[in-house]
């Protein structure tokens, strides 16, 4: 174990694997991950000040902007990361709007980085954002919200076609599939599926490792990737793309 704060719930790791970042009231801690050990360390400035209550952190996939979400606040807190030291810095604005009902909990980033969602449990909505491509800040799509039930936590799919959302009151899990072009949110069919009486965490597993070239195909490489069946099939993916 290492030192951190009451009560620390979430911990969210840059893409890079080189920082971690744990949200606790009032403040993020922020560690630098030893590229051997993998054994964290607070970095040069251990904390960064946020507004009261951050819940959940989310990354972006090119490492350069974190979004945290606040319970009892509505607001999103916006943080760039600095690209050597790994160190947070608000955004200007540092915050966006955030759930109308005074309360957000988690937050999302798709996998090309254009959108992020946050959920909002007190008020039965999920938040949708665009993301600056230059500055990473986030402003609201339109519509701005769509609606859910009881939202917790948000997983988004490592193709970018799919969101999935617990209901952490509600005993259900949401489901939407995402726009391809403007990012946004719209019911499966059907809109849940049923869980637990009160689903908390989700994860989503990711995508299978494909070759990029055919010599991993060959002296058995195709073993490598199980979803090959001969090394043929693995050179037909190499060369076809499917």
């Amino acid at each position: 174990t290492v030192a951190a704060g009451f009560p620390s719930l979430v911990i969210a790791v840059t893409p890079d694997g080189r920082s971690a970042y744990v949200p606790i009231p009032d403040d993020i801690l922020q560690y630098d991950i030893d590229p051997v050990s993998g054994g964290l360390s607070p970095k040069a400035t251990a904390t960064v000040a946020t507004p009261p209550l951050p819940l959940f952190i989310a990354v972006t996939p090119d490492g350069e902007s974190a979004y945290v979400t606040h319970f009892l606040d509505e607001i999103v807190s916006q943080y760039d990361i600095d690209p050597v030291s790994g160190a947070l810095s608000p955004k200007t604005p540092a915050t966006v709007a955030g759930a109308r009902g005074g309360a957000s909990s988690g937050v999302a980033v798709t996998p090309d980085g254009k959108s992020a969602y946050v959920s909002n449990p007190f008020d039965d909505t999920i938040s949708q954002y665009d993301i600056d491509p230059l500055s990473g800040g986030l402003s609201p799509k339109t519509p701005a919200i769509v609606a859910t039930a009881r939202p917790n936590f948000i997983a988004v799919t490592p193709d970018g076609k799919s969101a999935y959302v617990t209901g952490g009151f509600d005993g259900t899990v949401s489901q939407y599939d995402i726009d391809p072009v403007s990012g946004g949110l719209s019911p499966k069919t059907p809109p849940t599926v049923a869980a637990d009486p009160s689903p908390l965490g989700i994860a989503v597993r990711p995508m299978p490792r494909v070759p990029t070239s055919k010599e991993q195909c060959k002296q058995r490489g195709w073993r490598n990737f199980p979803q090959f069946k001969n090394q043929g099939e693995c050179v037909s993916f190499v060369e076809r793309g499917k």
